[in-house]
């Protein structure tokens, strides 16, 4: 199958931005971190266009990393995408273990 553009290749060079020290710094000052969107759109594309071992990485690579901000402004919608894929993919208990976080 074709790797994908669009949607998937907008959100990885968005993704590309995360660890920049200029974003690092703005999340830091305005105590919220928006970040992890690009990844959970990525994921979320993947997963609708048949990747599901790249989408499933990419989830885990997202939590990895809020797990390591610890931004409750990150891992609250990071712990809902991630249940939702997880869902998807058919891992009911790690779905509702990532929900109730």
């Amino acid at each position: 199958m074709r790797r994908p553009t669009g949607s998937v290749s907008f959100a990885a060079r968005a993704r590309g931005y995360y660890g920049h020290p200029e974003v690092r710094s703005f999340v830091k000052n305005l105590g919220w971190d928006g970040t992890m969107y690009c990844y959970s759109v990525e994921f979320l594309c993947l997963w609708h266009l048949g990747f599901p071992d790249e989408a499933r990485a990419l989830c885990q690579e997202m939590m990895e990393k809020v797990a390591v901000e610890r931004n409750p402004t990150a891992i609250a919608p990071a712990l809902g995408f991630e249940a939702m894929l997880l869902r998807d993919l058919g891992d009911h208990e790690a779905a509702i273990r990532s929900a109730i976080g």
